[in-house]
């Protein structure tokens, strides 16, 4: 027969109550009752209870209405298996169980350094950490624990019993690289004997284990002939040979690929990052630039190209996301209308406003940047790389390279959309007139005007010197203050650079086709276009 306690008289002798074997008796010195009044009466051991109006039993035992698991699975005085009853509660003879793979763990309600009870919450904590790795079923003896009327558990509903995941140990993988630089060569086409080049470049630096150097070299079967020849397209890390006659020994092939199809950058970046994880990623795309027209021709591909919309898809569709460094060694490709495409997808920008001789940048140059620091930030690496290749062509006529901060380049799309509104709300046609001489004043990138690239801040220095309506000079110089935001380096021999082109035609010159809002960021977030259409209005 099960004991239980009675309710208690008001002013009764002490009733008898039975216990299980081995459960010392509740009417210990500290025992309290109520009267039926609900006044605490004392006098008696054990805990207290309250009378249960009209004097009937409590028959009913404490149910468990949730447990907690503990965050890391194993439970710790910090960090508890909690159980939460839905009545205050005492313990019983019975113990908690956690049952493993390899055995069971017994743990006694009354288990004081182990089983903690505060009114209806039962904290349970282990003094032993449990198997990394190891799962644990948690079993509850009915008789673990009773209520103050001496009720034994209510059956457990199985569904709420955790099982304790304890978290394995996790072992460090290999340590991260600081930089993985990625080259991305389409060299199919009249720059291949160039791209051999700049591998030997790249390979005569030996860099540290912490920063990755890879490629995907791009062949054409038509311009170069020699030792290790191949007309295909390969991938893999670029590393010193010590033999200056052969480049690239460590590529493989991938067969042959379009680097004009923006899925092959995305291919490229996807196995770099898998292949060669790092803190921060550098994309150099190497080729014939156009500016608006975009990069990477591919001959063998009826000259396919990666337009700017296709570029701007291919690293969006990346892994990697965002990059630390996206460089351009290629012509023409520092313009506004370029970096507002990249501006979320990079963080500092590096290119050439003007044309590049074929040899590109000096690799072997600002390489050894990488090796003196291989923690270098991306401002400071991309400033390396344009002191480098100013350096490397002394006296050389065109020569123009600029790293610029694409984190304030809304800056400079905000400054530009208030001088297009000035122009628009407080240009006379004498004004109109004046602006439209101050974009002739401006440098054209490439000289001979092939292309309607002009520098941008000579544009803007221009308009000051020109125009007398405060209003438009002010917007001008605004503007000319966000220019100098974006552009954190410029070198090269030509005066009249400084660091950023923008689509200026002038009066009644060419504009690109197509250029328009919905094709370019630029324009929709400058009104530009709209500037221009008055420009090309002058007489």
């Amino acid at each position: 027969m099960r004991g239980a306690r009675r309710t208690p008289r008001q002013a009764g002798p002490e009733e008898e109550w039975r216990t299980e074997p081995g459960e010392a008796s509740p009417l210990g010195p500290a025992f309290a009752f109520r009267s039926l009044a609900g006044e605490l009466l004392r006098g008696h051991g054990g805990e207290a209870v309250e009378a249960r109006a009209g004097g009937g039993r409590d028959r009913a035992g404490p149910v468990l209405i949730e447990a907690q698991a503990p965050r890391a699975g194993a439970p710790t005085p910090a960090d508890p298996l909690l159980l939460r009853f839905d009545e205050p509660l005492r313990p019983g003879p019975g113990a908690i169980r956690l049952v493993g793979e390899e055995g069971a763990i017994r743990i006694a309600a009354r288990d004081g350094a182990r089983v903690a009870i505060d009114g209806a919450t039962v904290r349970i904590a282990l003094d032993r950490p449990l198997e990394p790795g190891s799962s644990w079923t948690l079993e509850l003896g009915r008789k673990a624990f009773r209520d103050l009327a001496g009720n034994p558990l209510q059956p457990v509903r199985a569904e709420l019993l955790p099982v304790l995941e304890v978290a394995p140990v996790e072992t460090p993988g290999p340590a991260r690289a600081s930089w993985t630089l990625m080259v991305y060569m389409a060299a199919d086409n009249d720059l291949e004997r160039f791209a051999l080049e700049d591998l030997a470049e790249m390979e005569r630096v030996a860099l540290p284990g912490s920063v990755n150097l890879v490629a995907l070299v791009d062949r054409s079967p038509w311009y170069v002939a020699g030792p290790n020849d191949f007309t295909d397209t390969r991938i893999g890390p670029v590393r010193p040979d010590g033999d200056p006659r052969t480049v690239g020994e460590a590529l493989v092939s991938i067969g042959e690929r379009n680097t004009g199809d923006p899925a092959t950058l995305t291919e490229f970046l996807d196995w770099a990052r898998a292949t060669f994880p790092a803190e921060r990623y550098g994309l150099v795309l190497w080729n014939h630039g156009g500016g608006l027209e975009g990069v990477a021709w591919d001959q063998s591909s009826r000259g396919d190209r990666l337009t700017l919309g296709e570029l701007r898809t291919a690293i969006e569709r990346s892994s990697i996301g965002v990059l630390d460094l996206l460089g351009f060694d290629a012509c023409l490709m520092a313009m506004a209308e370029v970096a507002s495409e990249m501006r979320d997808l990079a963080r500092v920008m590096v290119a050439s406003q003007d044309l590049e001789p074929g040899r590109g940048w000096a690799y072997d140059r600002w390489l050894p940047t990488l090796v003196a620091d291989p923690a270098v930030d991306s401002a400071r690496l991309g400033q390396a790389i344009v002191s480098s290749y100013a350096a490397a062509y002394p006296g050389a006529k065109d020569i123009t390279l600029s790293a610029l901060d694409l984190a304030a380049m809304p800056r400079l799309e905000a400054a530009l959309a208030g001088f297009v509104e000035a122009v628009e709300r407080f240009a006379e046609p004498d004004e109109l007139a004046a602006i439209a001489r101050a974009a002739l004043d401006a440098r054209a990138f490439p000289r001979d005007a092939s292309y309607p690239y002009r520098d941008l801040d000579g544009f803007l220095r221009a308009v000051e010197k020109r125009v007398e309506d405060p209003a438009i000079d002010a917007a001008a110089r605004a503007a000319r203050a966000a220019l100098r935001e974006v552009v954190i380096a410029c070198d090269g021999t030509v005066p009249g650079a400084r660091g950023l082109s923008v689509h200026l035609p002038g009066p009644q010159g060419w504009g690109w086709p197509g250029y328009e809002p919905g094709a370019l960021a630029f324009l929709e977030r400058t009104g530009w276009d709209g500037l221009l259409d008055r420009l090309d209005a002058v007489t």
